[in-house]
């Protein structure tokens, strides 16, 4: 037996609200967008899906700084693990392993669930903002996206079929 490998979609999406954590997307019907989906611009990571309405074709996606966004993450160099959290307005890589090396601008990736590997089609979520202390177990990240001027983005969806 094959393994036929398929590439994910990228369902196009333009933002018709927001609030200080959230944006409202729309996007075409019938593109099989569902809850939990990753919003990807191509800087990198903008957030996550949290509510989807079919009817009005229209996706709430939480932003990667939203206190309601969390998730596992790994570095792109050293592949060390962490999960990662949004504050409200800030960014967190925690859990990270007292030995681990995150450095300053480390880029900070996190899995596509619409992926059948946790590396491959990984996303920017990230760059450390400062080297992690020496025994540390948390860094702050600065998003990749720019997230005041979002106006579209993609919605990664697992193939069709």
């Amino acid at each position: 037996m094959r393994t036929v490998w398929t590439a994910t979609r990228a369902v196009p999406a333009e933002v018709v609200g927001r609030n200080g954590q959230q944006v409202i997307v729309a996007f075409p019907n019938d593109q099989g967008v569902r809850q939990g989906q990753l919003a990807v611009v191509a800087e990198g990571l903008v957030g996550r899906v949290t509510a989807v309405d079919g009817v009005r074709g229209e996706a709430t996606v939480d932003l990667v700084t939203s206190t309601g966004f969390a998730g596992r993450v790994y570095t792109n160099i050293s592949n060390v693990p962490g999960s990662v959290r949004g504050t409200g307005g800030k960014l967190v890589m925690e859990g990270v392993p007292a030995d681990g090396e995150v450095y300053q601008t480390s880029r900070v990736l996190m899995p596509d669930p619409s992926q059948q590997s946790s590396q491959v089609g990984a996303v920017t979520i990230g760059r450390a903002s400062a080297d992690k202390a020496a025994g540390g177990t948390t860094v702050e990240l600065t998003p990749t996206a720019d997230l005041a001027n979002l106006t579209r983005l993609s919605i990664m969806t697992p193939p069709a079929g």
